[in-house]
């Protein structure tokens, strides 16, 4: 059944709340003189009476408050307003109201926690919501909870509404109304999309002071989108999950704290935890653990196989000081048990007890001191989790690690020799290389980049429009050959720039080649230092380093009177997820960390086992892992465990606008027309190859790359393919013009009329399909 468009229906423009106690009520006003009636006023034009809508979803809070002794009695009043500002008199039918409340307590060394007045006890079941046995952790545990405020709210008139907190679920936990409170609100239900809102107050009065702001939700969404609602997608603030995610709230079924300080680090650690890869490591079965959570109705939901697509060590991901984060920088000034034994979890030796070197400790008073992890410490937090390659939230890079930066400034081509002018920087400055031939090209460094020339040449009667030929990485030439004197002519500087002429004859760009586009890919390596000097086990093997591979981000540069070709995903959206591409997942040495670079050689021709390397191809087969019905066994990766965090029908989630739906300005009929088709067999694949397809035959010579014997996906199709890959959307592709999975010349006689229906504005249109809102079939 097709789900409501919810959040484009509804809003909470203004969430606008005042938190109140009843003596407040009481006392608002003074007993002056109320003073002379005024003169009446000019009558005003006759209004329409029109009902208010809410659509769309936003939210603001604003609370004030008075003095109270006690939890219950609070008095909460909020007001709804619309997207026009125009007050809500009347809440849709339906409609779900909870509220939290917590306290912020501090410890000695002066970390602090969220500690909820409102609780209930869960008892541990032995049947899972599967019907399996399972043996509880707990016969029972605390967990912070919410008090069910809907059929208790006043309706005030205006837009404004009232809630008095009662004692349901009101636990005998000290009232301290001199410290930091929070009160969380959650609004859902009744065809509105999910609202939460959270007010910190002190109740004894005065100024805030003391807060537990370390994380933003705009940094999950980076990920995780519209995916990121919880608990039926009714939880989607971080602020307001805290409330109940405290270190009070533990799951009896696993005997797991639920505390986010502990549950995220280790939910996103998942395959890499150690109590979880055990000794003999990540992709060993001997000795595999488990990290699991038992939610609502007893859902087991295992979390041992989650893959972070960046490095473990980018605390900074979420975690930055900040007008928002103002104790954003906690994770390395107070570092605690709880957050660092969400990773580490092979240093907890009991629940709130951690063995490490110098003994067991109970307590987080010798985390940050000199000796430890203390900003000047031998093992600063920020220092023992140093990126291994700089990034957008790690700019930096280890102590005694240069930073190099590649600039091309102009790319021709004269007579089919490619010719690079480019600067590279060292820390800043431009670099000059040696001229003495016989040592290393720059002191200090071995190896260096590569110099990459893509292209595009007519195929299969097609004018060109993707790349498809190119100087690959077995043919590339590298900086150093070129310094030498081999492959070509290298000069300079001059003004800080070098030239590089490519004079080797099988590198040589054809005369009707389009798109042709240079790019520097690849790092020097820098000898002399090792873990020692750097004082880091920067690559985690705990083993010192010979050398350093210092990445640079590759430069990329279309040639001098060639039309570049089209963009179609932004790198700010892929490293939204990844952080930078090629780091971790860690593949081709960190160096492709430009996305326009993967077409330069996983062009559509390239194929392996009898997949489709093209990059739209591989790429949607992977994030697509978890809703395909065949596994992508592509390479030995384990590609099809891939869970993407996010919501794949958010295409703009990689892609920049109208690239993906066809609607851009770049898709003329023309260029539509000539898309290449995608090789997903060519050669022979041998019987017992592993990493087969399922969709070729073993032993059967599909012949040389290009031939008309090839099996082939048809262009639109191949990029549907790659998600939709159940036998009745293969079908419907087939049926409609398109091939999966078919012989060249078959599909070359073949037309494909996906736009007919699925064209911009048309009535399945691509872009209303995969809007992030809309429920669609696989």
């Amino acid at each position: 059944m097709k789900k409501q468009k919810l959040s484009k229906l509804f809003t909470y423009l203004g969430l606008c709340c005042a938190l109140v106690f009843a003596v407040a009520l009481l006392n608002g006003c003074g007993e002056g003189d109320s003073g002379a009636a005024g003169p009446a006023g000019d009558r005003g034009e006759d209004g329409t009476n029109a009902p208010v809508t809410i659509t769309g979803t936003q939210a603001k809070i604003t609370l004030a408050t008075a003095a109270t002794s006690t939890v219950v009695g609070t008095v909460v009043e909020f007001q709804v307003t619309n997207q026009d500002g125009q007050p809500v008199t009347s809440l849709p039918d339906g409609i779900g109201i909870n509220f939290t409340y917590a306290k912020l307590l501090s410890d000695s060394a002066g970390n602090t926690q969220w500690k909820s007045y409102i609780n209930s006890t869960a008892t541990g079941k032995t049947e899972d919501s599967d019907g399996n046995t399972i043996t509880p952790a707990l016969a029972s545990a605390t967990q912070a909870t919410y008090q069910t405020a809907t059929d208790a709210i006043e309706n005030l008139g205006g837009g404004k509404y009232r809630y008095t907190f009662t004692n349901s679920k009101v636990t005998n936990v000290t009232y301290e109304p001199s410290l930091t409170h929070r009160i969380g609100m959650q609004m859902s239900g009744g065809g509105l999309a999910p609202v939460n809102a959270v007010y910190d107050f002190v109740p004894a009065g005065g100024a805030v002071s003391a807060t537990r702001k370390i994380a933003t939700t705009s940094s999950c969404l980076d990920c995780h989108q519209g995916n990121f609602g919880l608990h039926g997608g009714s939880r989607v603030e971080v602020e307001y999950c805290v409330t109940c995610h405290n270190p009070g709230t533990t799951d009896p079924e696993s005997g797991n704290t639920v505390d986010m300080a502990t549950m995220i680090h280790k939910i996103h650690a998942g395959e890499h935890l150690p109590s979880v890869k055990g000794a003999d490591g990540i992709h060993g079965t001997a000795d595999d653990g488990s990290y699991a959570i038992y939610g609502y109705n007893v859902t087991k939901h295992d979390y041992s196989e989650v893959r972070y697509p960046q490095s473990l060590r980018n605390c900074t991901k979420c975690h930055k000081s900040s007008t928002t984060t103002p104790n954003g920088n906690n994770w390395k000034t107070n570092p605690t048990r709880a957050a660092c034994g969400g990773c580490h979890d092979d240093l907890i030796v009991s629940a709130g007890t951690l063995s490490h070197v110098g003994g067991v400790y109970t307590n987080d008073l010798g985390c940050s001191s000199v000796l430890c992890h203390g900003s000047t410490a031998p093992y600063a937090v920020d220092k023992v989790h140093t990126t291994v390659l700089s990034t957008p939230n790690n700019p930096g890079t280890p102590a005694g690690v240069a930073a190099f930066e590649y600039i091309i400034s102009s790319v021709t081509v004269t007579n089919g020799q490619p010719e690079f002018k480019f600067q590279i920087k060292k820390d800043g400055s431009l670099v000059t290389f040696n001229t003495d031939t016989t040592g290393a090209m720059l002191t200090g460094f071995t190896s260096g980049p590569s110099l990459y020339v893509a292209f595009a040449r007519p195929q299969d009667g097609k004018e060109p429009v993707d790349f498809n030929n190119n100087m690959s990485s077995a043919l590339s030439v590298s900086l150093v050959s070129l310094w030498t004197g081999s492959n070509g002519v290298f000069s300079g500087p001059v003004s800080g720039t070098y030239t590089a002429l490519i004079t080797v004859p099988t590198m040589s760009v054809q005369s009707d080649a389009k798109m042709v586009t240079g790019a520097m890919i690849g790092s020097f390596s820098q000898t002399g230092v090792t873990e020692a000097t750097l004082d880091q086990d920067v690559n985690r093997d705990g083993d010192k380093l010979d050398a350093y591979n210092n990445v640079a981000l590759a430069a990329v540069k279309t040639a001098t009177g060639y039309t570049a070709r089209r963009t179609i995903v932004d790198n700010a959206k892929c490293n939204a997820c990844h952080e930078q591409l090629g780091t971790e997942p860690y593949f081709h040495s960190g160096a492709r960390n430009n996305a326009q670079l993967c077409e330069f050689c996983h062009t559509p021709n390239r194929n392996s086992s009898g997949w489709s390397a093209k990059t739209k191809d591989f790429v949607h087969r992977l994030h697509a892992a978890g809703v395909r019905t065949v596994d992508d066994v592509w390479h030995d990766m384990d590609y099809y465990l891939v869970a993407y965090p996010g919501n794949l029908q958010n295409c703009e989630a990689c892609h920049v606008e109208g690239s993906y739906d066809f609607s851009g300005s770049a898709y003329t009929a023309s260029l539509i027309d000539n898309l290449p088709l995608s090789t997903a067999a060519s050669g022979t694949i041998a019987t017992g190859t592993t990493a087969a397809s399922p969709y070729i035959t073993f032993d059967q010579f599909y012949g040389a790359g290009g031939a008309s014997t090839n099996l082939v996906n048809s262009p639109i199709s191949s990029a549907c393919f790659g998600c939709h890959d159940r036998n009745a959307a293969v079908a419907h592709m087939n049926d409609n013009g398109g091939s999966i999975y078919e012989v060249r010349s078959d599909a070359l006689n073949k037309v494909e009329q996906c736009l007919i229906c699925h064209g911009p504005g048309r009535s399945a249109a691509i872009g209303a399909a995969h809007d992030p809102n809309q429920a669609v079939g696989h």
